[in-house]
């Protein structure tokens, strides 16, 4: 199918063009009552109000984001401190078991007579 759309002079395919004017005999635009409309306006400026505002925020709620913050910082400065200690460890590890079984590889000279 054609994506086209009847706007100005464009050409509508003759399937649409049927489906258009049918639906303009059967349906007729409506508006919606006055009240309705007031009162839609009403809710969705109620629920907008309730959310707290920045400069809402009690200073009791600020210390306590804050020390959350600082707390995460901490623990996250900790578990870095953590993971480098446990990976150095691991290669140190590695590096002298390849070093031992290195040792153990290499023949001992020994004078025979």
């Amino acid at each position: 199918m054609k994506n086209n759309i009847a706007k100005g002079n464009q050409r509508i395919d003759p399937d649409f063009r049927h489906l258009e004017n049918k639906l303009q005999t059967s349906l007729k635009p409506v508006s919606p009552r006055p009240d309705f409309v007031h009162d839609l306006r009403q809710q969705l400026n109620g629920q907008f109000s309730r959310l707290p505002s920045l400069s809402q925020l009690s200073h009791s709620n600020a210390v306590m984001v804050t020390f959350g913050l600082i707390l995460c910082i901490i623990l996250l400065i900790f578990f870095s401190v953590r993971a480098a200690v446990t990976l150095i460890s691991a290669f140190s590890l590695l590096y002298q078991y390849r070093r031992q079984a290195h040792v153990k590889q290499t023949p001992h000279l020994t004078l025979e007579n």
